[in-house]
């Protein structure tokens, strides 16, 4: 479950299903599982109206929408007969994010790779065709999130030298903060990439995030605040699993002046300790 406020502003905050818990590394597997899987939730949870989603598109996926000349009016048609709109995207998985055992490919490209930085300009094209007019919601309208990788996973990300790696994902960033002013001014749509900080990756505490925006998310020449584009997304069992108390991380964004655009809420199953249970946890061990 994802939600997005905009940080600061006071606009009301949009809580929506996120959809890459299921598989869908081409347009065709994603339209069955939102079709198998996300229908059935929003007869559950909202069954009238649109029910906000967060889209997950692996990059093959993107590249068949894009190919298509009419291929976002013809998802959002498709979307909205079924009652579903599209307010954020996860622009984290790349590839298959269910293939095989392990997920650490899911971190694969980094943000010193280009098509990192290609696949999300792309979702953000996607995306600003995917949001909905102010008569249809006016609470999600005119703003939308995609949240990514914190840099990538740290030993991958560091093999070639911290600071050459940095370096070469700063300016990527700011590639694609240049990319969504552009959209803004063009289009009158705000959308920014969230960094999501996560356990082993190169930024996986909220004060790693302060640090990186302090040193390499600065003003320049054509883009003087590029903290309006680029902003944290803040994954709950993220923090919880780094022991950082969730107050005391939203409490490090604000004083650093990073902007929150979108909260991660995971489902925290209490477990009992039986043999049961942890016959049930040894299911999901990927060693």
């Amino acid at each position: 479950m994802s939600s997005s406020s905009g940080s600061f502003a006071h606009r009301p905050a949009v809580v929506g299903y996120c959809t890459n818990v299921h598989a869908g590394s081409t347009l065709a597997n994603t339209l069955a599982a939102l079709d198998r899987h996300t229908t059935a939730v929003r007869l559950l949870v909202q069954p009238t109206g649109l029910m906000p989603i967060g889209l997950w598109l692996s990059a093959n996926a993107a590249r068949e929408i894009r190919e298509d000349a009419d291929g976002t009016a013809r998802l959002r048609d498709w979307l909205f007969n079924r009652g579903l709109v599209v307010f954020t995207m996860n622009g984290f998985p790349y590839g298959d994010f269910h293939a095989g055992r392990g997920k650490k490919a899911v971190y694969e490209p980094h943000w010193a790779d280009v098509r990192r930085a290609l696949y999300t300009m792309s979702l953000a094209d996607i995306l600003a065709d995917l949001l909905p007019d102010a008569s249809i919601a006016p609470d999600i309208a005119g703003e939308g999130s995609i949240s990514t990788l914190p840099l990538g996973w740290r030993s991958t990300f560091t093999q070639e030298g911290c600071g050459a790696s940095v370096g070469l994902a700063s300016a990527q960033l700011e590639q694609v903060a240049r990319h969504l002013k552009r959209l803004e001014e063009s289009r009158g749509i705000c959308i920014h990439l969230d960094l999501e900080p996560e356990p082993g990756c190169a930024l996986d505490r909220a004060k790693d995030v302060v640090d990186f925006f302090e040193q390499c998310v600065r003003p320049s020449a054509g883009l003087p605040d590029p903290r309006k584009y680029l902003r944290v997304c803040h994954d709950i069992c993220h923090s919880a699993v780094m022991f950082e108390p969730q107050a005391e991380a939203l409490e490090t964004y604000r004083r650093g002046g990073v902007r929150i655009g979108k909260v991660q809420i995971s489902s925290a199953i209490t477990c009992d300790g039986s043999e049961r249970a942890f016959r049930a946890l040894r299911a999901f061990d990927e060693p």
